[in-house]
């Protein structure tokens, strides 16, 4: 039970057990808080977790001294009887301190589920909330109740059936109802995903504790006062997904058509494989449907009180101020039929006119529509959408994306909480639009504005290892590229130009805000050589939260695309390093329609290739390789990636250890083994100049719209007309011609005063294609990724 050395000794949130509810809690934390930093311990130290396993009996006092300090500690597995959890808080806390502790309980304790064994049941129906009785004898509720008593600031999250990822519940059908006499039987069941339970621990994280001074939330109203002399304790929550699910309901959303089956006999074993070998089901359902006829139950799913079963987790969602988000298990089927060879099916429209339609197991009609991010097959008779990605198309495996369908105002509510826009004029008239939007992780992109007395800057800041250097660009780079550009007019001498004034003064500002950055960080390792700092050392400075935030601000990286549009509104200056891209529109149908404004800066570019291997005589074989800056990094230019621009020492010496970490700072580390004569990444912009005219139009975007299924394909010059036309309301099947046969142009139309760049960006994602929509918003993977890329738009209309 060692600690390696790699492991951090301070973080925020500590898992005890890195099981199953793990893999929805790592990449939770990972993608959507970024700032929380954690471990994990697991039996074997896999997947780079903290090899320990607890001594529940207490043999080994110092087993806790190779666990990390945390703010928070939630222990996953369970534990049984009296002084288990007297042990672990204790043995803990005296190593660490207090902390505040999460255990992850069953709700079995109320309803006699396989956590407790109990004779019989209530006869009465009536609902079970988080302050209802359970069976106090059970070992698990002993421990639970231990705990509560022992830290006020303790909490209890009793979970119902857990399903995701490896857990599909309609592979417990089988199991559970194998004859007619046992579907009879099941009524109702309770269900959790773990990328709620994941939310659900982190919610509990991030919350005030009852011992602070912040004025405390509903949840803890019942642990912050003294009643009747006992003392403050912690909390129990019940966690469901909100819904009582009837089981009959859910055999009938997913099974097949009735199949012979003798009532009496087990069901038969021999189904139709659907994906990935799965089992459908078979006679289950005819049973259900004979059973509704015998107990006259004239539809499902059936009422709570007909099932006489219901759990109430209303509390914990109220009084931690979110909501369930894998709910409605019964819209999405887990198996279905696919083709064999999926590489085979090409992309080109079939009908229910089709001679020989694709179909799904129970006979639906399939659409396969144009070649946008992947294949997708759209239900005709249900209303579900099912959309298959060829993620391993050598392998000819099609993975299963499910999402669900909502109504419009539930589909628009869910776009608005996942982006954000703005819209301002300026006193000269010009117009600036801004949006941008993540559906499933933290976004990492950031957008700005600035009127100043020469004229209008506008920009586009796509982060990347963390949004902290985008974040801070957006705050601190505007003002100081402001003040360049005032500085350059003041100080222009009569005879000079204009435009290279202007030019040299902003290839001079990115220039020094890189440098601050990174100067930032050297300022505290500058008492000796980066080599010579230990390990212990270097974890000294980063305790402090400020040194660890400028030192994780430098790791970090972010792209950038600026714009500055003189206040007379003739001139236009783009600035960028990266990948952002930049377009010009204009009304008349010329040479200049649309024109791309800048130069794309990766290892896809061929000039930026020769570039750096010039720049680095005798690396011309790794400098770039797969198109990727040492093997792995795309862009060739950025604000930030100093793990590229410092020595190799000074990741494997300070960067290892600041908060959040590298996600895989092993595959890192190789990379730089080639780094011999840093820096590889450059901080100097391309610039370009355009003269303005009346109603020209200026686009400014993160390389997600770029990338997106509409406009990805497209050669640079169609995209540049593509977006502008978008951004201008025009009707893109006359600027694209030919291409507008491979794209739908079902789109959003313009309207007085609306928000250009929102309008782009639902236009390249969806259009008035609410399917497509609920594709995009909803959309599961299979392993928990992002569907797209963060996305923003900046549209400045002159």
């Amino acid at each position: 039970m060692t600690s390696p050395a790699s492991h951090p000794s301070h973080v925020d949130l500590l898992i005890l057990g890195g099981g199953w509810t793990y893999g929805f809690l790592q990449p939770l934390l990972i993608k959507s808080h970024p700032d929380i930093s954690f471990a994990a311990t697991t039996r074997d130290g896999r997947d780079g977790s903290i090899k320990w396993a607890w001594d529940q009996e207490g043999g080994d006092r110092d087993q806790y001294k190779t666990l990390p300090k945390a703010k928070t500690v939630c222990v996953t597995f369970p534990i049984k009887g009296a002084g288990g959890s007297t042990a672990i808080v204790e043995g803990y806390e005296r190593q660490h301190g207090p902390v505040r502790w999460i255990q992850l309980g069953s709700s079995g304790i109320w309803d006699g589920g396989p956590t407790l064994r109990v004779k019989e049941k209530n006869p009465y129906f009536e609902w079970t909330d988080r302050h209802s009785p359970f069976a106090t004898d059970n070992p698990r509720a002993i421990a639970e109740e231990e705990l509560l008593d022992l830290r006020s600031d303790s909490f209890v999250l009793n979970l119902s059936g857990l399903w995701g990822g490896s857990r599909d519940p309609i592979n417990w059908v089988s199991r559970v109802a194998p004859t007619k006499e046992a579907v009879a039987g099941k009524a109702s069941i309770h269900l959790i995903h773990g990328l709620d339970v994941a939310r659900a621990i982190v919610a509990v994280h991030l919350s005030p504790s009852n011992k602070s001074s912040v004025t405390s939330p509903p949840a803890y109203e019942a642990a912050a006062h003294m009643a009747d002399g006992k003392k403050q304790r912690g909390e129990r929550y019940l966690l469901t997904d909100l819904r009582v699910y009837d089981w009959w309901d859910l055999i009938l959303a997913w099974g097949m058509p009735p199949i012979a089956a003798s009532s009496s006999s087990p069901a038969p074993t021999h189904y139709s494989p659907g994906l990935n070998g799965a089992p459908l089901l078979g006679a289950q359902p005819g049973w259900v449907l004979e059973l509704m006829n015998e107990q006259k139950v004239r539809a499902v799913p059936r009422s709570p009180e007909q099932l006489g079963r219901a759990l109430d987790s209303s509390a914990f969602w109220t009084d931690f101020g979110i909501v369930p988000v894998k709910g409605r298990i019964e819209r999405g089927r887990l198996a279905m039929s696919v083709p064999e060879s999926p590489s085979s099916i090409t992309p080109t429209s079939a009908t229910a006119a089709d001679s020989n339609p694709p179909q799904d197991v129970d006979g639906n009609i399939y659409t396969i529509q144009p070649p946008l991010k992947n294949l997708s097959f759209t239900s005709h008779t249900t209303g579900n959408i099912h959309f298959l990605s060829p993620n391993e198309v050598a392998k000819d495996v099609f993975e299963l994306v499910r999402c669900t369908l909502l109504p419009d105002n539930e589909l628009d509510a869910l776009f608005n909480a996942h982006s954000s826009e703005s819209s301002i004029t300026t006193g000269d008239g010009i117009k600036i639009d801004q949006v941008t939007f993540q559906r499933f992780k933290v976004n990492e992109d950031r957008t700005f504005s600035l009127a100043f007395e020469h004229g209008v800057l506008a920009g586009v800041f796509d982060g990347h290892v963390g949004h902290q250097l985008s974040h801070h660009t957006s705050l601190v780079f505007p003002s100081l590229l402001a003040a360049a550009i005032s500085t350059a007019y003041a100080t222009q001498p009569p005879s000079a130009d204009l435009i290279s004034t202007i030019s040299t003064a902003i290839s001079a500002a990115f220039i020094e805000y890189d440098g601050s950055v990174g100067s930032a960080a050297t300022k505290y390792f500058e008492a000796k050589p980066i080599e010579e700092w230990t390990e212990e050392e270097v974890k000294q400075v980063l305790e402090e939260p400020e040194h660890n935030d400028v030192v994780r601000r430098a790791m970090a990286g972010t792209t950038a695309l600026v714009a500055f549009v003189s206040r007379d509104k003739k001139d236009v200056w783009v600035a960028g390093v990266g990948d952002c891209q930049g377009f010009l529109g204009r009304e008349e149908v010329d040479e200049g329609v649309a024109k791309p404004l800048n130069v794309e800066h990766n290892g896809k570019t061929p000039s930026e290739v020769e570039r750096i291997r010039k720049e680095h005589p005798g690396e011309e074989d790794t400098v770039v390789v797969g198109d990727r800056v040492l093997s792995s990094i795309a862009i060739t230019r950025a604000f930030g990636d100093f793990p590229f621009k410092f020595p190799a020492a000074w990741s494997h010496r300070v960067f290892q250890h600041a908060t959040p970490p590298f996600v895989r700072f092993s595959k890192l580390a190789s990379s730089l083994e080639h780094s011999h004569t840093p820096p590889y990444i450059s901080a100097l912009p391309s610039i370009s100049h355009r003269s303005l005219r009346p109603g020209d139009i200026i686009v400014l975007s993160s390389d997600g719209l770029g990338d997106s299924s509409l406009v990805g394909a497209m050669a640079p010059e169609v995209k540049a007309k593509a977006v502008t036309a978008l951004a201008k309301g025009e009707v893109v099947g006359d600027v694209l011609g030919e291409y507008a046969k491979n794209v739908r142009l079902d789109l959003v139309e313009k309207t007085e005063g609306d928000n250009a760049a929102r309008r782009v960006l639902e236009n390249v994602l969806w259009g008035t294609d609410r399917e497509r929509m609920a594709f995009e918003l909803t959309a599961e993977l299979p392993d928990g990724g992002a569907l797209q890329d963060d996305i923003s738009v900046v549209v400045v209309t002159v």
